[in-house]
């Protein structure tokens, strides 16, 4: 097994774990499609994948908000 640096920070985990957090609450809730909430997460992990750590932390920072827009309907 390879080891490497992590790409996030112990912020970056915080984040992450309120945008799960909240993705599934507003499902839930919802306020937002499942289609909306996949979505969004799969744009955070693909920009992670990808190599995008400013993408990947904008999500991290603001996927709530992102999921809930329009063009993730």
């Amino acid at each position: 097994m390879t080891t490497r640096t992590p790409l996030l920070t112990e912020s970056d985990h915080g984040n992450l774990d309120a945008l799960l957090g909240h993705a599934f609450e507003d499902f839930k809730a919802g306020l937002i499609t499942k289609d909306q909430a996949v979505g969004g997460l799969v744009q955070m992990i693909a920009a992670l994948d990808q190599g995008n750590y400013g993408e990947a932390v904008n999500w991290l920072k603001q996927g709530r908000k992102f999921m809930h827009r329009e063009h993730l309907k």
